[in-house]
């Protein structure tokens, strides 16, 4: 059974992460866009297929990543929508600043942005259910051994 979990994990960090690249390629080449929204429902539905292998802090937070989306993706469809006022440069504040969180800009309007929400925050999160450190630790330690039994066998 910890195989199969495992396995599907895998599968799953995969799928999700080629997605999250292509929409951090949608963003980086067109900015806060309404194509956003359909990048977060790609996310979603992927995550929904897996729910029963991920754990509730996993669903939780990749929710927070999703939910960043669809508030980019909503704003740019809406901003038409907006007369030009208040309301519209309220909406294009919160867009941009939910976009320089998602990127992961370092600050945004002369404030320091929170990493929570970006997608290498989220690769990072991903590597972790996969225990992508320790598994490359325990390769390291086989490998370093097969070595030392080898040339302790030929030596």
């Amino acid at each position: 059974m910890a195989i199969v979990a495992f396995d599907k994990h895998v599968s799953f960090c995969e799928e999700y992460t080629a997605e999250m690249l292509k929409t951090m390629t949608t963003l980086m080449q067109k900015g806060p866009t309404k194509e956003a929204l359909g990048h977060a429902l790609c996310l979603s539905e992927i995550r929904s297929r897996q729910t029963l292998w991920l754990t509730s802090d996993v669903e939780t937070e990749l929710g927070r990543f999703e939910q960043a989306l669809r508030k980019i993706g909503a704003d740019a469809m809406l901003l038409h929508e907006y007369p030009n006022d208040q309301a519209r440069t309220l909406a294009v504040k919160r867009m941009y600043s939910t976009f320089a969180e998602v990127i992961g800009l370092p600050e945004w309007e002369g404030q320091e942005v929170l990493k929570d929400l970006a997608v290498t925050t989220t690769v990072a999160k991903l590597r972790k259910i996969l225990g992508i450190d320790e598994l490359t630790l325990l390769r390291s330690e086989l490998v370093k051994r097969a070595l030392e039994n080898l040339v302790e066998k030929t030596g």
